[in-house]
């Protein structure tokens, strides 16, 4: 049973099947040296916990890094928005607006409120309101 494991695993790491081999053979000595416990694992499976275990926490530090990045970008883009967002109540030549919008803006004297937002809003707009 644990011979057919070993190659497999060799194998499963991108090596040769004997790679496998020699992994559960130096596992072997290594628990025949040191003594064992009845929970310890020998063997082919030795190895592969390790490789298991160490590819486990390499992707978990690559999933928290990019929890991170998101958050920071989205930080970001929250803190950059509120520079887009011009609100009005009377048309002014440094925002563009359509003739119709300066018109009905005009016309209504202050009692409308016009939100112009240059480009994408989003929570960082949305918290300026």
């Amino acid at each position: 049973m644990a011979l057919p494991l070993a190659l497999g695993f060799g194998i499963a790491s991108g090596l040769e099947a004997i790679a496998g081999l020699y992994g559960a053979i130096f596992v072997g000595f290594f628990a025949a040296i040191f003594g064992g416990t009845p929970a310890q694992v020998s063997g082919p499976l030795g190895p592969m916990t390790v490789a298991w275990l160490t590819t486990m926490l390499m992707d978990f530090i690559t999933v928290v890094r990019m929890v991170f990045a998101s958050l920071f970008s989205v930080k970001r883009m929250t803190d950059l928005e509120p520079a887009n967002l011009h609100i009005l109540t009377n048309p002014t030549p440094s925002t563009p607006l359509l003739p119709e919008e300066a018109k009905i803006l005009e016309q209504a004297n202050g009692k409308i409120l016009f939100i112009h937002v240059d480009g994408p809003m989003s929570f960082g707009s949305a918290k300026t309101l």
